[in-house]
């Protein structure tokens, strides 16, 4: 009898001490997925890809950070245009949360839909995980990467070899 009143509040325990978790990351999810989270300053991760806005004519597109502090996380997000929200950029499994290690360097390769890809880049310190606030112990920054279609980039090619020849007479 005794063992199993131990087995009960050992499982009780575990029930609680794990729900205190999942609370816990409830303010940051709805924070990153809400369209009105606006752009904050490059304060913990400097992204050095996108520079801002661009445009591409490639399906792959690499995004890129760097940072002098350790203990980074990064979250990546798209805006997923039927939800109306941001949802974590998934691949093999993962979350679409990274950390960045030692050597403070964030890149992650993510495949664009045709048309504007808005992409959402956030961090914090590990340490600050449960006291996350905007601007202060967390960045966010947003971007626009469109992925432009194959016949404009053939129109482009021959609209510059026309300038070319007009420039040549």
């Amino acid at each position: 009898m005794l063992k199993r009143i131990s087995a009960m509040l050992l499982l009780v325990t575990i029930l609680v001490v794990c729900s205190f978790s999942a609370f816990a990351a409830a303010p940051l999810a709805s924070l990153l997925k809400n369209t009105k989270t606006e752009s904050t300053d490059q304060f913990l991760v400097t992204i050095t890809r996108p520079e801002g806005d661009e445009s591409t004519f490639k399906k792959s597109y690499v995004l890129c950070g760097v940072t002098e502090l350790e203990n980074i996380r990064v979250h990546v997000l798209l805006y997923d245009d039927v939800k109306d929200e941001y949802v974590p950029y998934m691949d093999f499994g993962n979350d679409g949360v990274w950390d960045i290690g030692i050597s403070g360097i964030f890149m992650k390769e993510i495949d664009l839909t045709k048309g504007a890809n808005k992409i959402r880049i956030a961090a914090y310190k590990k340490s600050n995980a449960n006291n996350l606030k905007l601007k202060q112990t967390l960045q966010v920054n947003n971007f626009t990467v469109t992925l432009l279609d194959e016949d404009g980039k053939d129109a482009f090619k021959s609209s510059i070899l026309n300038i070319k020849k007009y420039f040549k007479y």
